[in-house]
C-alpha cells in the first residue's frame, strides 16, 4: 500500500491531483485510513498508470473515466484511433 504522498511522488504528480481523482470518481482509494488518510494498492497504481497514458494522449478526464469504466480491454494503439477519430470530428 502506498499513502498518497508516496504515490504522488513515485507518479511524479500531486497529492492534490490525486485528491481531485478522488472527487471526480475517476480513482478512488484502495483504502481510507484513519482521518482520512488515502491509501493505494497495486491496482490503483497501475490505474493511474492507464489515466496518466490517456491524458498524455490528449484525452480529456471525463472521457478517461467513460473508457476506464466501460473500454477498459481495448489497446493503446486502439485508444490512439480513438483520439485520432475525436480530432478529425473537430476539424
Amino acid at each position: 500500500m502506498y499513502a498518497i504522498g508516496k504515490l504522488a511522488k513515485l507518479s511524479n504528480t500531486t497529492v492534490r491531483t490525486l485528491r481531485y481523482y478522488d472527487q471526480i470518481g475517476i480513482l478512488k482509494p484502495s483504502k481510507t485510513g484513519d482521518g482520512g488518510h488515502r491509501y493505494y494498492d497495486e491496482n490503483a497504481v497501475e490505474k493511474l498508470h492507464q489515466i496518466m497514458t490517456l491524458k498524455d494522449m490528449g484525452f480529456e478526464l471525463d472521457t478517461i473515466h467513460d473508457i476506464l469504466t466501460n473500454f477498459q480491454k481495448k489497446t493503446s494503439k486502439e485508444f490512439l484511433q480513438m483520439r485520432l477519430e475525436m480530432i478529425q470530428r473537430r476539424s
